[in-house]
Parts: structure tokens; sequence; C-alpha cells
């Protein structure tokens, strides 16, 4: 696959914001080695980079913009709307979003966001390996994972879900812009993790992103984005309810499936049960509190409330449908398998390479983007 970076495909006074994102992905990859948990001033070292470089990238875009005169203003909104919640314990939503924004803002989307994304993507799938590898072969300390009576083999990371989750999130990128062979190969590896360790999430996002590729191919396009929107509000439907009546949907589900959502998710929804017994009727509406739950929905909920967390779904629809028929099935699709993810496991942060995806393509939404590093003011 071609990932090269051609000085004409970049606009160079914004290039320092991307390379910061990437060096705080891969950081993160790296602060995830198991092995770190017994050299504590190691691991606060990376993360204390990290935090330097968001930093950094609210300074340089910053610096860039009033350079310019020019700034994104529906991201400077969200900023400034969402601001009060950096006082309250929801505050990592904030902060997550806002960085997101402005990397998101600063990729030149009309040159170099296919060679950037897909050239993080494929970094981050070498380190990865590279990570496992050494640790099979002993170069770095095995790690094992133990949860609900089960021990997984967790290949150098402190949880063999951050394997799982950096691939899947490589394969959302292959997926998206069309990367065959990285898709297949981190298919490949997906598939091989799971005959040794069992672990099912990050091979069932890359399931539902081959299938859907096939249904691309041999489904009618209106019936194709009829069923991707009618997925949509589904997950919107099942995850805020999963997050709000966690006790009641394994009841449900028992009842009506004769299958214990809760032992389906290993647990999570009593989990959840757990962290919203002394929760008010003003937390549950406006959030403000901190995580819960292993649920991208209790992510958001608890964060920014019920009311915010379901006016961002809707807005998130209606910018990832805010193009023209041509790309919308694939937009669609990455949505809704990040989503489907997300019922079971926070896939969003500040330096995620899949969120900084998921934000970006409702920045070069028809009704927002712009085919400039900045939007026109």
């Amino acid at each position: 696959m071609n990932i090269s970076l051609n000085r004409s495909d970049i606009n160079f006074r914004t290039i320092p914001i991307e390379i910061l994102f990437l060096c705080s992905y891969v950081l993160l990859i790296i602060s995830t080695i198991g092995a770190l948990k017994n050299l504590a001033t190691v691991y606060n070292l990376i993360i204390g980079i990290r935090i330097l470089c968001f930093i950094c990238i609210v300074i340089l875009w910053s610096y860039f913009s009033l350079r310019r005169n020019k700034i994104c203003k529906w991201a400077l909104f969200f900023i400034l709307f969402v601001s009060p919640y950096v006082f309250t314990e929801g505050y990592q939503v904030y902060i997550d979003t806002s960085i997101l924004l402005i990397v998101a803002s600063s990729l030149n989307i009309k040159n170099c966001a296919r060679q950037y994304f897909v050239f993080a993507a494929t970094l981050s799938v070498i380190i990865v390996l590279f990570i496992a590898i050494s640790a099979k072969v002993g170069l770095l300390p095995s790690t094992v994972w133990e949860t609900a009576g089960r021990s997984k083999d967790a290949f150098g990371f402190k949880n063999p879900n951050n394997l799982y989750f950096y691939l899947f999130s490589a394969s959302c990128i292959f997926y998206y812009f069309r990367a065959v062979k990285g898709f297949f190969f981190t298919g490949f590896v997906l598939i091989g993790l799971y005959v040794l360790a069992q672990s099912r999430t990050g091979l069932i996002g890359y399931l539902l992103l081959s299938i859907l590729w096939l249904m691309e191919r041999s489904v009618p396009r209106s019936i194709n984005i009829l069923c991707l929107k009618i997925w949509f509000w589904l997950l919107c439907v099942i995850g805020l309810v999963m997050t709000l009546y966690p006790a009641e949907t394994s009841l449900l589900s028992a009842a009506v499936f004769g299958i214990d959502a809760d032992e389906l998710l290993s647990n999570r929804l009593l989990i959840a049960e757990s962290g919203l017994k002394h929760k008010a009727l003003w937390d549950l509406l406006f959030g403000g509190y901190p995580n819960y739950n292993d649920s991208l929905f209790a992510y958001f909920t608890s964060g920014l409330g019920i009311l915010l967390t379901a006016l961002l779904l809707a807005f998130l629809y209606k910018e990832t449908c805010s193009v023209s028929k041509t790309v919308i099935v694939k937009r669609l699709a990455v949505v809704n398998v990040f989503l489907t993810v997300g019922l079971v496991e926070v896939v969003y942060g500040a330096d995620y390479l899949i969120a900084l995806l998921l934000v970006w393509i409702i920045y070069t939404s028809k009704s927002l983007g712009s085919g400039n590093t900045f939007c026109r003011s």
C-alpha cells in the first residue's frame, strides 16, 4: 500500500499538530505494556509526555488560528459551550473531545488525510505486533489477564483488550480508506489471536466491517443506507437503555431471548447497576461525574448527561449523513461498528486513532467541513 507523505500533500504550517497526536498515540500503546506496572517512574514519565503533547497541540492550534485570523467556528463553539464540564468530575469527555476536534481541524483533508491515517494505522500495527512477539519470545515479560475465573494471554500488554483495540482501530482505518492489504492483514492477525486467547470483541468488530464491505458490493445502495440508518438508531436506543437500566436489561434479555445479557457482556451490566445506585436525577440528566462502566454510552452520559449525549448522537447522525450517497455507506458503516463495539468498550479518548477518525468524519461532512486546514470564517 502507498503510504508516502509527499511535500505537496501536507500543510507544513500545521503538520506539528498531527505529529504530536501520532506521538501521543504511540506513547499510549507503549503505556499499556504490562511490564510497566512495575516501573512507576517510566510509566509516569510516559503519561507526562502525553499530557505535554496535548498542551502543545492546543498551543499550536491557537497560534496557527490567530496567525491566519481564521478558526473553526463549530469546534470553538463546542469547546466554549461545554467548557463548564472542565470543572466537574466529567472533565475527561470535554478534554478528549476538544483535543480530537483540534487535530481533526488541523488535518489537510483534501490531500493528506488518507496518507496520514493509513500511515498511523500501519505504524501502530507494527508496534503492537513487535510488543506481542517480544512477549512470546521472552524479550518482554509475558502477561496473563484473569477475569471471571478465566485466564487470557495478554501478549505483553496489561489487558488483552488493549491489543485487540489497537488492531481493531487499524482495521477501521484500513476499511474506510480502502487499504485492502492492511485490512486483510489485521483480520488475519485478529483471527489468530482469537484462536490463541479467545477474546472476541475486536474480532466481532472486524467481522462486521467485512460483512458490510461485502454488502456494499452485492446489495443496492439505497437498501444499504436504510439498513445502516436503522442500525444506528437501534444502537443508540440499546446503548442508552443498557446504560440507564442495566438490571432491567439483564432480566428482559433472559426472559425474552433466554440469554442473560449480563453474562454475555462479562458482568458489565452488574457493574453499571452498582454505579447507578447513588446517582440523582440531576446527575443523570446533566452528568459531570466519573465513568463507572466499560461502555462508550456510559462514558458520555456520565460526563455530559443524558440530554447532551442525545443531542450529540443526533448531531453525529446528521453530519455523518450530510454527504453524497457515494460515501455515506462507508461512513455510516464505520460509525455503526464504532458504536457497536462501544456497547462494551470505551473506544474514545484524546489520543485514540479510531476516535480521531470518527471526529474527522464529522468534520468533513458537507455542512461543516472545509477543504482547508481550518474552517473558513
